[in-house]
């Protein structure tokens, strides 16, 4: 039953994309039209220089996310580290 059905729905499934593909494919794009009239001029930019970027502590922002993501891997490498225990012990027999 459950077969039937599933065969049943991709016949549907397909018949449907078949069909709007065909109708997809004959329809021609109508030409443009005349252009509309021009719109409300936009709000004034942000004040500054022209060409003038933000900067994070004197760097390029691109710098400081870089440097930013070195530095976390550091404290992550650290922390794993020191969690291991990094030392050994040596047991003498007597």
């Amino acid at each position: 039953m459950r077969k039937h059905g599933a065969q049943i729905m991709l016949i549907l499934l397909l018949t449907l994309v078949g069909a709007t593909g065909l109708a997809f494919a004959q329809t021609e794009p109508a030409p443009p039209g005349p252009p509309g009239p021009p719109g409300p001029p936009g709000a004034p930019g942000a004040p500054g220089m022209p060409g003038q970027t933000t900067t994070v502590f004197g760097l390029d922002p691109t710098t400081a996310i870089i440097i930013g993501v070195v530095l976390v891997l550091v404290v992550i490498v650290a922390i794993v580290a020191v969690s291991r225990g990094g030392g050994s012990q040596t047991q003498r027999q007597t």
